[in-house]
C-alpha cells in the first residue's frame, strides 16, 4: 500500500498530534471483525466492500476491475484503459474513519498506485435510500 495512503488515513494521538482523524480502521487489516460490529460503526458500509476487505490485495483487484467492466458500457477502448488502470495499482483497501469521536464512520475504498505514485479515494455507491433523501 501506497506511503501516502498510510499518511493520510492516520489517526490523532499524542505521538502523532496532527493526524487527520480521531479514528481509523484499516478493514483489510482486521479480517476478525464481524459484519454486525462494523455495521454498527458504520452503516453506510455496503456488505460488498466488507467481503471485498477479506481477499488478498491481488484478488480485491482483480474482482474490482471485473465488477467495473461488468458495469460500465461498452465504448471503444474504454476497456483497454480501465484494464491498464487496474494494472497500474498494488492494493486496493478499505478504510473507516471518523472525525469526531461522536460521528458516525465513514467508508472510503482506496486504489494504492503501484511505486509509491499515490492513491485514488472512492465513496460508497449511492443507495436508494440516499436517492430518496436527495429528491
Amino acid at each position: 500500500m501506497d506511503h501516502h495512503v498510510k499518511e493520510f488515513f492516520r489517526q490523532s494521538s499524542d505521538e502523532f498530534p496532527s493526524g487527520h482523524f480521531h479514528s481509523v480502521i484499516a478493514l483489510h487489516d482486521t479480517p476478525k471483525t464481524s459484519w454486525d460490529e462494523i455495521c454498527k460503526k458504520a452503516p453506510q458500509l455496503c456488505r460488498g466492500w466488507y467481503e471485498l476487505a477479506h481477499l488478498s490485495p491481488k484478488d480485491r483487484i482483480e474482482f474490482t476491475c471485473d465488477f467495473w467492466m461488468s458495469k460500465i458500457p461498452y465504448r471503444n477502448g474504454l476497456e483497454q484503459l480501465i484494464t491498464s488502470f487496474f494494472n497500474s495499482l498494488d492494493d486496493i483497501g478499505i478504510y473507516l474513519t471518523q472525525k469526531r469521536p461522536s460521528d458516525p464512520f465513514e467508508a472510503h475504498l482506496i486504489y494504492s498506485l503501484k511505486g509509491d505514485s499515490g492513491f485514488y479515494r472512492g465513496a460508497p455507491p449511492i443507495t436508494d435510500k440516499k436517492l430518496e433523501r436527495l429528491n
